[in-house]
């Protein structure tokens, strides 16, 4: 009887993470709590130009990063392989290539690169990001910064929704098709031909 339980909760626990994490709260399959898995980095600094005054522009400033991906352990439990997981290493690696010394103007503009490259390059299926910078600016704060929950479905969406659509011009002259087309089938003065 224990095993049988056991199997069921494995179960769930991997078609869980197949599931969007924003959608809904509380339980997965047969009532078992959804299991929240994360591969985590806190605290990375990075020296980056961020700011839009002119104080700020030519200006390396150090951002704190906290980076959160996630992602369903089952498959690196069995293995026991890198090759299965979210090398946190190659991560931060990608991030302060990706950061180093280049300008971002604003930070909403890094959050936005940094979980492109994590949905691009690993299998998480969500993504939290804090970015934080030291406030000059603001004597009475020590950071400021901005914050993004993200799931892979919402990222995808984003991106179809954003991406830009094919619209070829009509051809014009004696190839226009259209015109031809819109006369055989009758159309034309619908088409305002």
């Amino acid at each position: 009887m224990r095993s049988s339980g056991a199997r069921a909760i494995a179960s769930s626990r991997s078609t869980c993470a197949l599931r969007d994490p924003n959608s809904g709260a509380g339980a997965g399959i047969l009532g078992v709590p959804r299991m929240i898995e994360t591969v985590a980095v806190h605290n990375l600094e990075v020296l980056c130009k961020i700011g839009i005054w002119e104080w700020e522009q030519g200006t390396l400033q150090k951002v704190q990063l906290d980076l959160e991906l996630g992602f369903d352990f089952s498959r690196v439990i069995q293995s026991r392989r890198l090759e299965d997981t979210i090398d946190y290493g190659d991560l931060v690696r990608r991030v302060e290539a990706m950061l180093q010394g280049k300008n971002f103007g604003y930070l909403e503009v890094l959050v936005e690169r940094v979980t492109d490259m994590v949905f691009e390059t690993y299998s998480a299926s969500s993504f939290e990001i804090r970015v934080r910078k030291l406030s000059r600016a603001l004597p009475s704060a020590a950071s400021v910064g901005v914050m993004r929950k993200i799931s892979r479905l919402e990222w995808e969406h984003r991106r179809r929704a954003k991406a830009p659509t094919l619209s070829a011009a009509a051809p014009a002259g004696r190839h226009d098709l259209s015109g031809r087309v819109a006369l055989v089938t009758g159309s034309a003065r619908r088409l305002g031909r």
